[in-house]
């Protein structure tokens, strides 16, 4: 709800758990496939990537096969997106919340050579959001809903969270 209605989540591209976390249709020939990562995370920013690379493929090859009939863009770009906590555990942000642009030039040059071979664009963002503030959020949708256990609740425009907009992503590092 913090987004544009071209934002789609958890778009299904195979079949079981196969799934894009966030789908951004740019225009008709434009879509971006975003992977979500938490705070706190053991799969790395690479591992990251590489479940972004899986999708793609999976999304060609339905194409290729033509498994299913689903819409075809000329140019998927891959994000990943977490919060900075989550690239300063792997040391790519520093404590400060400063970009330590020695290693990102060493993540671009794996990017520029990843992006290359699968003919893609590869970014990895990021956003200022504290998981405290996130977590008080939720809680008051939990009890504003009176929800008990897990549960899937619809969340309207005026609960949705600024600093989750696109605008408010941040740049850690791109392909190209």
């Amino acid at each position: 709800m913090s987004n544009p209605s071209n934002f789609y989540n958890q778009v299904p591209i195979g079949g079981g758990k196969e799934s894009i976390d966030i789908g951004i249709k740019e225009d008709d020939s434009k879509f971006i496939f975003v992977e979500l990562k938490p705070w706190r995370s053991s799969n790395s920013p690479l591992y990251a990537i590489v479940e972004s690379l899986k999708n793609l493929i999976e999304y060609r090859i339905i194409h290729e096969r033509e498994i299913k009939n689903i819409p075809r863009y000329k140019g998927v770009d891959l994000y990943v997106l977490a919060p900075e906590e989550y690239y300063q555990s792997y040391r790519l942000i520093d404590a400060q919340g400063t970009y330590l642009k020695n290693k990102l030039s060493i993540l671009k040059g794996t990017l520029d050579s990843i992006s290359s071979e699968f003919q893609t664009r590869i970014s990895l963002m990021a956003l200022q959001q504290d998981i405290d503030r996130f977590l008080t959020v939720c809680k008051k949708l939990f009890e504003k809903n009176k929800l008990t256990g897990q549960r899937t609740v619809s969340v309207s425009e005026k609960d949705s969270i600024p600093s989750l907009a696109r605008d408010k992503w941040k740049l850690l590092v791109s392909s190209g």
